[in-house]
């Protein structure tokens, strides 16, 4: 998907189910967040759209580095400065306890 900042410019974003034994979390990559060659060339005529795809693939372990949780529409998404596929076998996510499914609403103070 695609989305439009506040001064006009457009932003591809991808969108993914990520978790691990814990619980599990929408996770938003904007492009430019990838730091994954292997994933990068696989996709280099396709851009960061493909390459995040490739990147969130099920089972794949990724390493979250600059990571923050920022509400949208009142619901938690994670966001990375930089994502990295890093070798390992991926883990059981508690499906369970997604907290992208919870809602807040914001008070003024």
């Amino acid at each position: 998907m695609a989305i439009t900042r506040n001064d006009g410019r457009s932003i591809a974003l991808v969108e993914a189910l990520v978790g691990d034994a814990t619980g599990c979390i929408l996770l938003s990559i904007k492009q430019g967040a990838i730091s994954a060659p292997s994933c990068l060339s696989l996709c280099r005529s396709e851009g960061s759209r493909c390459a995040a795809a490739e990147l969130v693939k099920t089972g794949n372990v990724l390493s979250v580095g600059g990571g923050r949780v920022n509400m949208v529409a009142g619901t938690p998404r994670l966001a990375a400065a930089e994502l990295k596929l890093v070798p390992g076998e991926g883990v059981e996510p508690l499906l369970e306890l997604n907290l992208s499914l919870l809602e807040y609403d914001t008070i003024d103070v």
